[in-house]
């Protein structure tokens, strides 16, 4: 039983062996090897790079110019929306009766925090840019970025927060609404 099994690995062996040189036309020009077929490994890498490369960037991501240029738009928007912000809620939210020197304030900063998430969400989506996503896309990609990155900026601990909410805020508004 051995022996036939061997007998047919060997037949079969040789004959997808020699199937390589088999003629297949009349003008005597031998099959190549399937070696000979596959791209070789320098046209895969070439192929590779490309097609998958971060040198070779996909059309839809924006370059550093858009970036920038949302994140500048969002600073300004930022800074407008924080005072109109500031002011709207010392008119809007009832002050609380705190006996201390500011009264106010406390309604103030949050009128200005919500109007620096606005601001900033608003603004950096204004330029169109290269953008395939409308404006109010943008300006949810913008928020969605805004409300993260003012997040991130809680992470220091103590007065560093009023510095870091902000610029976290328009960084986030400015990349997210540059990635729709």
């Amino acid at each position: 039983m051995r022996l036939r099994l061997s007998v047919a690995l060997l037949i079969l062996l040789t004959t997808t062996l020699g199937a390589q040189s088999v003629r297949t036309d009349s003008s005597e020009t031998p099959v190549p090897p399937l070696a000979l077929v596959q791209p070789t490994l320098r046209e895969r890498a070439m192929s590779r790079v490309t097609t998958d490369s971060i040198v070779v960037a996909p059309v839809d991501t924006p370059s550093a110019g858009e970036v920038f240029g949302r994140i500048g738009a969002g600073a300004l928007g930022a800074t407008l929306g924080a005072l109109g912000g500031g002011l709207l809620g010392y008119a809007a939210i009832p002050h609380s009766d705190c006996d201390c020197d500011d009264p106010g304030l406390r309604e103030f900063l949050i009128g200005a925090a919500i109007g620096t998430v606005a601001g900033a969400a608003l603004a950096a989506a204004l330029p169109r840019q290269h953008s395939d996503c409308g404006y109010g896309r943008r300006v949810a990609y913008g928020v969605a970025g805004a409300l993260a990155g003012g997040v991130l900026g809680l992470i220091p601990q103590g007065d560093e927060r009023v510095l870091f909410v902000p610029i976290g805020a328009v960084i986030g508004a400015g990349v997210a609404s540059a990635h729709c």
